[in-house]
């Protein structure tokens, strides 16, 4: 039976042009045999088995979870908790969404996407951002790292958020501003960003260009890091603006106000905003 079984699946395999890795999972699954793919080549076989039903999708991470036989796939989607996926190891199951441990209370797939942020984020080269940091040092909280803000400066809500990021700073707490242009509906946005970077005081540039006033190109060409800021941004699925990541990588959208923001920093009774 064993054998008819390999034979027949290992036919199927062929006329549905699956890799001959993708055939042997199939295989040892369904026919009870091959215990020894199963123990070798487990994350790997998961691979080969979603990127063959799956042709087009980039998996960017694969690990297992503390569920015996299921995996998590992060796929290269336009959002991170959008973009990961369950797979249980037959390749038969698939799920996406929160998955939650009763027992415990915990998000598993919020968790996750936090722990994802916080690596990105942790390597974050502060040269290559606009670091608004509080005039008076003695204002500044100096264990607190800094806010981090994506801002296209065509952008109508990050023109919107910009004052609430001064009252944040004003009130002691650092904001990293990432210039991330988004092209697509705002054509001139990536020349903006290399004209704030470039210009001799950036701080003035960004008030400037958020407060909707024009922004002239600059005199001279400048080494800028906006290329690599949208790769940054695509490494933590940054699809809208502003993005504002929390200093425990929390991840809040659009425009807030500053007294909200600054509640999720340091959640503490009598915080003071500059007016």
């Amino acid at each position: 039976m064993t054998g008819t079984c390999w034979s027949v699946l290992m036919r199927t395999a062929d006329l549905l042009g699956l890799s001959m890795r993708v055939t042997l999972v199939v295989v040892a699954m369904l026919c009870g045999s091959g215990p020894v793919v199963a123990e070798e080549l487990p994350e790997g076989a998961v691979r080969a088995t979603f990127e063959a039903k799956f042709p087009g999708v980039t998996i960017k991470q694969l690990s297992p979870i503390e569920i015996p036989g299921w995996y998590l796939v992060e796929t290269d989607g336009a959002a991170l908790e959008a973009s990961i996926l369950y797979v249980h190891e037959s390749g038969r199951y698939v799920f996406s969404g929160g998955l939650f441990d009763l027992a415990s209370g915990r998000n598993l797939t919020r968790d996750y996407v936090r722990r994802k942020q916080q690596e990105v984020l942790s390597g974050l080269d502060l040269s290559k951002v606009i670091l608004l940091k509080p005039q008076a040092e003695a204002q500044r909280e100096p264990a607190l790292r800094p806010i981090v803000v994506f801002d296209d400066p065509d952008c109508p809500f990050c023109r919107k958020f910009h004052p609430e990021v001064k009252k944040i700073v004003q009130a002691g707490v650092p904001v990293a501003v990432v210039l991330y242009p988004l092209v697509r509906p705002h054509p001139d946005a990536y020349r903006k960003s290399v004209a704030i970077w470039c210009a001799a005081d950036q701080a003035a540039m960004l008030d400037h260009a958020l407060a909707g006033q024009p922004v002239p190109s600059p005199e001279q060409p400048c080494a800028h890091p906006i290329d690599e800021n949208l790769k940054l941004g695509h490494d933590l699925h940054v699809s809208s603006t502003p993005s504002i990541f929390l200093p425990n990588g929390t991840l809040v959208l659009g425009h807030r106000s500053a007294e909200e923001i600054l509640a999720l920093v340091r959640p503490k009774p009598g915080l003071s905003v500059g007016q």
